[in-house]
């Protein structure tokens, strides 16, 4: 259902979506993954930067991972 709202331009619905299954799942990857993503795409690069986070302490082999954390990280 996520990315369904993902490709829907809805991604505040995939969030939302996302946290349900992370409820049944706590370590699920794409849901974690998934998350970030459209937190970023909703313009909430500080939650997408705690998401992608989380993430990375679940799997640190995700791919291009680091990328995804470096292009969000919010500059001081």
């Amino acid at each position: 259902m996520a990315a369904c709202h993902r490709r829907h331009k809805q991604p505040d619905a995939a969030v939302a979506e996302c946290d349900l299954a992370l409820r049944l799942l706590p370590r699920f990857g794409r849901a974690l993954f998934r998350r970030a993503a459209c937190l970023l795409e909703a313009g909430k690069p500080a939650d997408a930067v705690a998401a992608f986070e989380a993430l990375y302490r679940v799997d640190r082999d995700w791919p291009r991972l680091a990328d995804w954390l470096v292009r969000d990280y919010p500059l001081p």
